[in-house]
């Protein structure tokens, strides 16, 4: 069941500190200096809906703006596993980090995901507090602590963070290219049942 519901893009994404590597060659950058430099990866949230039991699933983009392949850790694995999060913050001003519920692994073995130029990978998210469960299907659900009833009191702005580091390539680990913080501007949720 999916209830009414109005959505507002406050904005679409920013950036924060990233560094690359290429190669074998390092480029960094900082806030200030990331403009004009050819590495650039960016966060947006996009589609989101109210679904039963209050959960909430969103789209959390990441844009690849740079001229060269991004690779990262994919996240069912335990390094990417706790690249993304959310935060949530409901109109009373109280704020919670949401986040992969997974602690154990029966297997575990480094994979990864590329974006090339130009391109966005999406990830379908569900936010729900009442669950423990690490997916739904092609659902990646994100939570906090112990399960309990989702009681978002909207609306509720929700901001994407992404976080990774390098992996150096090896000759049995495919390594990753990206390492840095970078959040999305707040998207805002609004129930008009």
């Amino acid at each position: 069941m999916i209830r009414n519901a109005r959505f507002l893009l406050v904005s679409s994404c920013c950036i924060a500190l990233a560094s690359c590597q290429k190669n074998d060659d390092t480029c960094s950058a900082s806030k200030e200096s990331l403009i004009g430099t050819p590495n650039f990866l960016f966060v947006e949230l996009r589609n989101a809906s109210i679904k039963e039991g209050d959960s909430i699933e969103i789209d959390f983009v990441l844009i690849n703006k740079s001229k060269a392949d991004i690779f990262l850790a994919e996240r069912w694995n335990s390094w990417g596993a706790y690249q993304w999060r959310f935060i949530v913050i409901d109109k009373t001003g109280v704020s919670m980090n949401l986040s992969n519920p997974q602690m154990e692994w029966s297997k575990n073995f480094f994979t990864t995901f590329t974006i090339p130029p130009s391109s966005e990978y999406t990830m379908k998210c569900r936010l729900d507090m009442n669950t423990a469960r690490f997916n739904d299907g092609t659902v990646c659900i994100f939570t906090a602590g112990t399960p309990h009833a989702n009681n978002w009191r909207f609306p509720v702005s929700i901001l994407g963070v992404f976080s990774a580091k390098v992996y150096d390539k090896s000759k049995d680990f495919p390594g990753t290219n990206w390492n840095g913080e970078i959040k999305s501007k707040p998207f805002l949720v609004e129930d008009t049942r």
